[in-house]
């Protein structure tokens, strides 16, 4: 008690006592300042590398797009050329549209053309075939 009493009547006692705990104070929130700002930067350090793999994936996402919209371009255009060989075809086996007669009666009439055709066809895909299997283009 007597100590209490001659800090609190001596001026420079108290100030000293003040300015020693107004110093640990301001340690320990500097300190706790310090901790906050590292746990900060670490923080900042993570969320820039998740936004590099983003940045990355958008940048991968980007090409795969580009690669759909030219597949998709020559897949329409490969459609269009079906389509049109599929009109020739059925040119040539609907026959009677231009006048002539129709496949059938071709067929019936003259079977041994339409035999010699359907087998040299036939010849053309089987040599085709072998070339395939073997690695080689068909043509």
């Amino acid at each position: 008690m007597n100590v209490l009493l001659y800090i609190l009547s001596n001026r420079y006692v108290l100030g000293g006592v003040l300015v020693t705990a107004l110093s640990g104070f301001l340690y320990i929130k500097f300190s706790l300042m310090q901790r906050h700002i590292e746990d900060l930067e670490s923080e900042i350090r993570a969320k820039t590398s998740v936004i590099e793999t983003q940045k990355t994936t958008i940048k991968n996402i980007k090409k795969d797009y580009e690669s759909i919209i030219k597949s998709q371009s020559e897949m329409r255009d490969e459609v269009e050329k079906l389509r049109d060989s599929n009109e020739d075809l059925k040119k040539k086996l609907y026959r009677e549209n231009e006048g002539k007669k129709p496949i059938g009666e071709l067929a019936r009439k003259k079977a041994k053309l339409i035999e010699n055709i359907i087998n040299n066809a036939s010849e053309e895909v089987w040599d085709c075939f072998e070339s395939i299997s073997r690695g080689d283009e068909c043509g």
